[in-house]
């Protein structure tokens, strides 16, 4: 699987507008491994806790993370990766 033509993983700081609202790529507050947890100390669950199975579709990881998931990562006992959780979020206009 590879990104389509034109196509680049979001680095943090990027700025897209979609339907007249501009977003921002920045981090969550959580690690992957936190995001995708069904329990993260001092946090509860993670937002993402109960779609965790979508890291196994290739290419939606490689358009979000630029890497795929096994397997074993998403359900089994090799942990997910404790690397920073990005997301889009609102730019706030002042």
């Amino acid at each position: 699987m590879s990104l389509e033509k034109g196509e680049s993983i979001p680095e943090e700081g990027d700025i897209k507008e979609v339907n007249g609202v501009t977003y921002r790529y920045e981090q969550s507050g959580y690690t992957i491994r936190e995001y995708y947890a069904h329990s993260t100390p001092g946090k509860g669950p993670g937002p993402g806790w109960d779609t965790r199975g979508g890291l196994l579709d290739d290419e939606r990881s490689l358009k979000k993370f630029g890497r795929t998931f096994s397997v074993d990562e998403v359900y089994g006992q090799s942990p997910l990766p404790d690397t920073p959780h990005y997301v889009w979020r609102p730019v706030e206009e002042n």
